[in-house]
């Protein structure tokens, strides 16, 4: 156990290290970044997000520049998903067992296979949900154990078949049919490379905890929105949830 736990820290941060120049991951590749000020505000999209600053944060002498504001904040949230990506990779295709367990299952690999995903949702993340599927998406190992032994919700059910072609997969913001609560997905292929054509036996899936993304929008010293690419608000931190309650005076 320990070993293990040692043995994955080592190739996370291998992993992280040698795909940090590479211009982060996959997903943020696929995000446009636009910066353009308006009147008493800046707006900087990033894909499927974007910081919207108020106007009295802008008339604040005391704050910074919010346009940096707004750049620091994309870039740990940025960094807090890339992570979460590597994280994913790095458990499907780094541990062996997964593999071997998925291939040839029985109940002491799978109640060994469950105490590993117990650790790596402490060691990992951080996540409201990890689990590791079948490629006919059953659940055998699971950070909510009574979900082992059931079959994927609609959500992971598609991120499976993502995977199955394009080998890693990332939802858009959505509600958990898991917890109910916000989250994006993550998940990655688990492959047999010993077979031709190195088939999917399986899939690690993690639902991200959405509050950790929220604390850093809460470090942002004046008022923000979060907002989905359909305009929609996400979050929004303390500072203008006071502002909406004074304007409500």
């Amino acid at each position: 156990g320990i070993r293990m736990e040692k043995r994955f820290i080592q190739k996370l941060g291998r992993r992280r290290a040698n795909e940090e120049g590479r211009g982060r991951m996959k997903l943020v590749h696929k995000i446009s970044v636009g910066l353009c000020a308006i009147a008493f505000g800046a707006i900087l999209t990033v894909g499927w997000t974007a910081f919207i600053f108020t106007k009295a944060a802008m008339h604040n002498a005391v704050a910074a520049n919010p346009v940096e504001m707004a750049r620091q904040t994309m870039d740990k949230l940025n960094r807090l998903l890339y992570e979460r990506y590597c994280d994913i990779q790095a458990i499907a295709q780094g541990e062996d067992e997964l593999r071997e367990s998925l291939k040839g299952p029985t109940p002491q690999k799978l109640a060994h296979l469950q105490k590993t995903i117990e650790r790596l949702t402490i060691l990992t993340g951080p996540w409201d949900f990890l689990g590791l599927s079948t490629n006919k998406g059953v659940l055998v190992a699971s950070s909510s154990e009574g979900k082992v032994g059931r079959r994927l919700s609609r959500a992971d059910q598609a991120a499976l078949e993502h995977v199955q072609k394009n080998n890693t997969y990332h939802s858009d913001l959505i509600r958990s049919e898991e917890t109910g609560r916000p989250t994006i997905i993550f998940a990655c292929a688990v492959r047999d490379g010993f077979s031709s054509g190195n088939p999917v036996v399986g899939v690690v899936l993690g639902h991200f905890a959405w509050p950790a993304a929220m604390d850093i929008l809460d470090d942002v010293e004046i008022g923000a929105l979060l907002i989905n690419r359909e305009g929609k608000v996400i979050g929004q931190n303390a500072q203008m949830e006071e502002a909406h309650d004074r304007a409500s005076l």
